[in-house]
């Protein structure tokens, strides 16, 4: 095998986006996000994966400072092909906002083909902070897609917010969507967009009822880490409560949803493998952010957790 390597972006050097010539500032290495799914015809014509970065410039973008773009093909003797998404400060394409500053959480994965979707934060909107931050898809033609935006309907009444948005090689995506619901414990659910669509369908809310084997109903309190499989499948980390919202124990657990049913994968105190350990916290109560599993195509989930001696003992950490 022959290894290269190409020089996309450096601190202080000029780039080439879309006909615009730009100064790079600071380039930061949490900003980027590669294409780890070339198509077969891609493959065969020797180019490689796609890959999505989000550039701070000095110069080139009157009105913002940072940019967000795609590098659609390898460095040649006349240069890599690199394609702008949106700068930050230009009008989004509803008319209603610009967009502000992009930061490292701006943008999910990109897709074989090209598409990007990406969520933003926006100035000069019609209705202020009521619709100031939205979720848009870049398409592979160069246009941007409005997906979903804070004001419009949600489950349990409108979107306030979005947070850990994930995409499928296909162009699927899932993100949170949390409503402006006064009740803490019906205010955010798992929401999919299919390829190429715009319409957000929600697959689980915090308050619905979790599949489980105990004697009483448990119900979800914290929906926390989705990923989305290429068969639309989408795998998340919960906590649970009581029907009465009070604490349980063994309350978190790895659970996936096809848009039709929940299935429990694993649970918080179940025997490991070998029968003498028990799983613990599969999720935080904090910060949902334990541990962050992998989740494939086979609709299996692999992830480091904690694990308590059956026999006594400090807990102890596994990959399952």
């Amino acid at each position: 095998s022959i290894v290269s390597l190409e020089e996309v972006v450096r601190e202080g050097d000029p780039i080439t986006v879309s006909d615009e010539d730009y100064g790079v500032a600071d380039v930061f290495l949490t900003s980027w996000r590669l294409e780890d799914a070339p198509l077969p015809s891609v493959l065969a014509t020797g180019l490689f994966s796609k890959l999505a970065i989000r550039i701070p410039v000095t110069s080139g973008n009157p009105d913002g400072n940072t940019i967000l773009a795609i590098e659609t093909s390898p460095v040649t003797v006349s240069g890599a092909t690199v394609n702008l998404v949106a700068a930050a400060g230009a009008e989004v394409a509803s008319g209603n906002g610009t967009y502000r500053e992009f930061n490292a959480f701006s943008m999910s994965d990109i897709t074989p083909s090209g598409s990007l979707v990406f969520f933003s934060a926006l100035d000069d909107t019609d209705n202020g902070s009521a619709d100031n931050t939205a979720i848009f898809r870049y398409n592979p033609n160069g246009s941007v897609t409005e997906i979903v935006r804070r004001g419009d309907s949600a489950v349990g009444g409108v979107f306030d917010g979005f947070s850990d948005i994930r995409t499928n090689d296909i162009g699927d995506f899932v993100f949170q969507g949390r409503n402006d619901s006064a009740d803490p414990a019906n205010d955010t659910a798992i929401y999919r967009v299919n390829s190429g669509g715009s319409l957000a369908v929600s697959l689980v809310a915090k308050g619905d009822t979790a599949p489980t084997s105990d004697p009483e109903q448990r119900i979800f309190r914290q929906l926390s880490r989705m990923r989305i499989n290429n068969d639309g499948v989408v795998g998340f980390a919960a906590v649970l409560r009581d029907e009465n919202g009070f604490a349980i124990s063994d309350d978190s657990g790895l659970y996936t949803t096809n848009g039709l049913s929940i299935t429990e994968i694993v649970r918080e105190g179940q025997l490991t493998p070998d029968g003498e350990n028990r799983f613990r916290d599969f999720a935080s109560t904090f910060t949902g952010a334990v541990p962050s599993a992998a989740f494939n195509d086979l609709e299996q989930f692999a992830f480091t957790v904690d694990v308590v001696p059956v026999a006594g003992g400090q807990p102890l950490e596994g990959v399952f």
